[in-house]
């Protein structure tokens, strides 16, 4: 198959067609058997109806009646405005497909709040309540059913949702983004029913604000370019083409694993019907993003479509409305949609790549996508696998200092989460590669950072520390982890004046990053040391909603629950602590706090003994 740029029409894989061909559409026994797809990747959603049988039993006709009602406005209006379609319907279910995440998401909550809006005026006992499990995976589907065992799990996890809850995978939480697609909080793991592992899973809150999103420089290595889109007849579309071009690569220019060719550079190849390849060949990317615009009653119509140009294959295919004044707007809601979007389908195929492909056949700026992904996801397994990544493109570059400042990252990141089997082997390891990466690049801010961060927190050494910081913000002041790290290291010496501002640059500067769960644990400690308790409560919470097994955030909320005066929230909160870190003592912690030398490590140890921590 030959994809050329211009031309949108999809054929499908030819294995994929092959089984679909192999399909009788009658079988000898006489069966009717219907056509079945080849495999999709797709999002399904399940809803059921909690306590449908006693929900019936007080009012079966009305009932029926507002079950009817709600899966036909699902069906005739929820689902097609969010791209979606409604699979099939049970008498007290419903099972939707999509293309994304964010669509599933955004119909599940219009669903929510739809099922809410009808129980007004009904007395609790005849209230209809929802839940809600979504999932994506390769399915296969017929006119009538979707099928294959990411379904089943779909259905499974819908069990793990309460009333009116929405809950997802990794898979789908990884094509989300905290902040503009809801608030995101971390069930941790589950048994399911006839699955042999346990399954991680989040909970889904609508959030009122999107984040802000601001500039920052980083070193990319994965290669992408976007073609503008030409209209040589309408010259209002050509200059929309232009300007979502520039929008989509400012954004994706702020992805720490991207290198985004200039629109002038892309803008060559717009008008020639080459095949991906050679478009991906003479600019040297490893994806291309195509885009069509159309004008319809005042509104631009815009479709992308993402291709792999390694497999040559489409990856990802959206079309968006928006006004033509928006795009003058900097902060364009719509076109960060689209680049998060876009980056989520991209990180879910070097994912998918680096997990089902043998690693010498991968390429090395493929890999590091996928590892620096899998890195920043809270399941165990997938943080060894981002180890073994990058294990093995070390090995294969020995001499690329950002690999070893990702090592560096992944060690510190190992201690942080409690997964660490010896932590000052860990702290040796981290400094190690930091140093390594350091020898090979000097002006590495991410390497100083890191560096600073493992002889701040595990060694103590405070003024080289510092040194890094400062030296990391030279080299680039919009590093976010230098800003964090740097104030974590004034609230360990009570230099509330420099710890809270610094804090607020790095928050500033990270507002969608993908490790976020790890600002906010350290955004507690910092307002922790300053008396802010209610804040430090706020973002501790805030960080376990995201990741509900990071251990140092359990300490700085039973800390300041404490302090605040919450006794009995901390000693539960002390309880959670225990059971992820059993071995801590109040000992234990003197040891290892770099601020007990500042006196203040001695404060929180005495708040951590009142909330049960045994010395």
């Amino acid at each position: 198959m030959t994809r050329r740029v211009a031309i949108r029409n999809m054929t499908h894989n030819k294995s994929d067609t092959a089984i679909s061909d192999s399909i009788p559409a009658e079988s000898n026994s006489g069966w009717d058997i219907e056509a079945l797809s080849p495999r999709q990747l797709r999002v399904v959603l399940v809803c059921d109806v909690v306590e449908s049988v006693r929900w019936m039993e007080h009012d079966e006709d009305n009932a029926i009646t507002r079950w009817s009602q709600f899966a036909a406005a699902v069906r005739s209006s929820i689902a097609p405005e969010h791209a979606g379609s409604v699979v099939k319907s049970t008498g007290d279910g419903l099972m939707l497909e999509f293309e994304s995440a964010p669509q599933a998401v955004a119909a599940a909550n219009a669903m929510q709040k739809l099922a809410s809006e009808g129980n007004a005026g009904y007395e609790s006992e005849r209230q209809m309540h929802l839940r809600v499990g979504i999932h994506q995976a390769q399915v296969r589907r017929d006119a009538h059913d979707l099928y294959g065992h990411g379904v089943n799990l779909a259905a499974r996890i819908v069990g793990l949702a309460n009333p009116g809850e929405i809950v997802v995978t990794p898979e789908v939480r990884d094509g989300l983004t905290d902040g503009l697609d809801g608030s995101i909080e971390d069930m941790g793991d589950s048994y399911l029913k006839h699955f042999e592992q346990m399954q991680r899973t989040y909970r889904i809150h609508q959030t009122a604000h999107a984040p802000e999103i601001h500039p920052l420089k980083s070193q990319p290595l994965l290669s992408v370019a976007v073609i503008p889109f030409n209209a040589v007849t309408d010259i209002e579309l050509s200059v929309s083409g232009d300007a979502l071009a520039d929008g989509l690569i400012s954004h994706l220019s702020k992805a720490p694993e991207l290198r985004v060719t200039s629109r002038l550079t892309a803008n060559a190849v717009s008008h020639r019907r080459w095949p991906a390849s050679k478009v991906a060949k003479t600019l040297g990317v490893a994806y291309i993003i195509t885009t069509q615009c159309w004008a319809l009653s005042g509104r631009l119509i815009v479709s992308h479509e993402l291709i792999d140009a390694t497999e040559d294959t489409v990856v990802f295919n959206r079309r968006y409305s928006l006004t033509f004044e928006s795009l003058l707007n900097s902060d364009c809601t719509e076109i960060l949609d689209m680049a998060n979007d876009i980056l989520s389908a991209m990180r879910e195929t070097e994912v998918k790549r680096a997990k089902t492909q043998p690693l010498p056949s991968i390429d090395s700026a493929h890999a590091l996508m996928a590892a620096v992904t899998l890195m920043h996801r809270t399941s165990r397994n997938d943080f060894q696998r981002a180890f073994s990544v990058l294990d093995y493109l070390q090995d294969r570059h020995p001499r690329h200092a950002l690999l070893r400042a990702w090592m560096a990252k992944w060690f510190v990141l190992e201690s942080e989460q409690g997964w660490s089997v010896d932590r000052n082997q860990s702290a040796m390891r981290a400094i190690e590669c930091s140093r390594r990466a350091l020898d090979l690049d000097q002006e590495s801010s991410m390497a100083l950072s890191i560096d600073g961060f493992v002889r701040c927190n595990l060694f103590k050494d405070f003024d080289t520390a510092l040194v890094q910081y400062e030296r990391a913000l030279l080299a680039n002041p919009s590093d976010c982890l230098a800003w964090l790290f740097k104030s974590m290291l004034h609230a360990f010496r009570g230099e509330n004046k420099l710890s809270v501002p610094a804090l607020t640059e790095a928050l500033a500067l990270s507002p969608l990053d993908p490790n976020r769960y790890f600002f906010d644990s350290l955004a507690a400690s910092v307002h922790l040391s300053a008396a802010n308790y209610g804040l430090a409560i706020e973002y501790a919470k805030q960080s376990i909603r995201a990741n509900s097994t990071h251990v140092s955030t359990y300490r700085a909320l039973t800390i300041a629950q404490i302090m605040a005066g919450y006794t009995n929230e901390a000693r539960q909160t002390a309880a959670k602590l225990l059971q992820l870190d059993p071995n801590l003592t109040v000992s234990r912690y003197l040891e290892r706090s770099p601020g007990v030398q500042f006196g203040i490590g001695r404060d929180f140890a005495y708040a951590l003994r009142e909330a049960g921590i045994p010395n």
